[in-house]
């Protein structure tokens, strides 16, 4: 339950081939503390917060990291989390490349914490989005949209997954 998983096998293959270009860029500045997390281990985390006075491990049992979309990273230097944002935001612009998203960037907190760009799938499925009369409504609430928690069942989207529910909802009109 607390053990650590810092390997790929287990994150969404998609998701994992971001991870491996990104690595390639940064493998001697970096190295992976944790990628996919068990629901049990992120229950585990978001408890210790909330009974351990000290720093926040977690704030939500929703992670990312239990969906297989993201990774925590740590420094290959004596200071593993160093303070130097510049540092941090050098790693982070190589992440962008590659289409993921750090979290500090969004929420300036977790700085550690790397996940999924699901915009990725709208410029992927570009051609596809330009014929759908959707295309408006997905791109505005994206960020919101792509929850698809009730509708997969907690697993990651894909593309296949977006067409299809652009065509059921079509279909409701």
């Amino acid at each position: 339950m607390q053990q650590t998983y810092r390997w790929l096998d287990k994150l969404n293959p998609r998701f994992r081939k971001k991870v491996e270009l990104f690595l390639k860029e940064v493998w001697n500045k970096i190295f992976i503390t944790e990628s996919w997390r068990s629901q049990e281990r992120q229950n585990y985390l978001y408890s210790l917060w909330r009974s351990i006075p000290g720093k926040t491990v977690t704030w939500t049992k929703d992670s990312e990291h239990t969906k297989w979309l993201a990774i925590d990273i740590a420094f290959n230097w004596k200071e593993l989390y160093p303070n130097d944002i510049y540092l941090w935001k050098e790693i982070s612009e190589i992440a962008k490349k590659c289409w993921i998203d750090w979290w500090y960037d969004l929420w300036k907190t977790d700085k550690p914490h790397f996940q999924d760009n699901w915009k990725e799938l709208v410029e992927e499925n570009s051609i596809f989005l330009k014929d759908s009369k959707f295309a408006g409504f997905i791109k505005d609430n994206l960020d919101k949209w792509f929850k698809f928690n009730d509708y997969l069942d907690d697993r990651p989207a894909t593309i296949a997954d977006v067409k299809e529910l652009i065509t059921l909802y079509s279909q409701r009109e």
